[in-house]
């Protein structure tokens, strides 16, 4: 929710309480608690009654204590949208057996494309929120 709220304050000249609550579907109190602890940290600034995102980029590092946390919650939204996923979205599911040499071969391709990725979402301006969950998993343990 925190990481929503503060993507929100993104678009246009930032936005209301109102407007956050309304686009989030949230009450208006679970994002003014937000609102709160996200311009103590700087993430979000005030001006006037609208809030504007503060720090442009936020990463978790691999050690991060709150990095499992962060992937169960854009995935768990995920799954409160799998009913409603329109024409313009994307949700893909691809359960396949590969070669170990072609699975570490599928990881570098997607790194690239995470790279080229990331370069489109720092240059573009912000209109709506949006989030990219993307797993290459093993599911068997070899040996």
């Amino acid at each position: 929710m925190y990481s929503a709220v503060r993507l929100c304050c993104s678009i246009g000249e930032g936005q209301t309480l109102d407007e956050i609550s309304e686009k989030l579907q949230l009450a208006r109190s679970q994002v003014l608690t937000a609102i709160e602890f996200l311009r103590e940290a700087g993430f979000v600034k005030q001006n006037g009654a609208r809030f504007e995102i503060g720090s442009q980029y936020t990463h978790l590092g691999k050690g991060s204590p709150y990095l499992n946390r962060h992937h169960t919650n854009w995935r768990v939204k995920a799954l409160q949208k799998i009913d409603h996923i329109t024409d313009e979205e994307l949700m893909y599911t691809a359960p396949f057996s590969i070669s170990e040499k072609d699975f570490g071969v599928l990881r570098e391709q997607m790194v690239g494309v995470i790279q080229e990725f990331l370069k489109t979402v720092k240059a573009s301006q912000g209109e709506t929120v949006a989030c990219l969950n993307l797993d290459l998993l093993k599911l068997t343990k070899n040996g």
